[in-house]
C-alpha cells in the first residue's frame, strides 16, 4: 500500500508541466505569462523573419509603448488563471491521495 501511494504521489508531481507558483518566474509567475503573451502575439513575425536573440531584442525595443496593453493583459490573465487552476487541482489531488494513504 505504501509503495502504491508513493508512486501515485510521484505521478501527480511529474504530471504538472510547469513549476509551482513559488518557483515559476522566481516567485512571480504572472510576469512569465506577460512575457509569454508578448512572444505569442509576435510569434508569426518572429518566425517569419527567422529572428535570433539580438533581432528579437531590437524588435521589442522598437515596440515599447506600441503594444495593445488591454489585449496583452487579458491574454496573460487568462493563461495565468488556467495555470493557477491547474496547479490548484493537481495540489488538491496530491493532498487527497496522501490522506487516502
Amino acid at each position: 500500500m505504501t509503495n502504491s501511494c508513493e508512486e501515485v504521489t510521484e505521478a501527480i508531481k511529474t504530471s504538472s508541466q510547469l513549476p509551482s507558483p513559488n518557483e515559476f518566474g522566481g516567485g512571480n509567475p504572472f510576469l512569465m505569462f506577460l512575457c509569454i503573451t508578448l512572444l505569442l502575439q509576435h510569434r508569426d513575425h518572429i518566425i517569419g523573419k527567422g529572428m535570433d536573440y539580438n533581432e528579437m531584442a531590437m524588435h521589442f525595443d522598437k515596440m515599447v509603448r506600441k503594444h495593445n496593453v488591454v489585449r496583452v493583459l487579458n491574454q496573460a490573465r487568462q493563461m495565468y488563471a488556467r495555470y493557477i487552476k491547474q496547479h490548484t487541482a493537481v495540489h488538491q489531488k496530491e493532498e487527497n491521495r496522501i490522506q487516502d494513504c
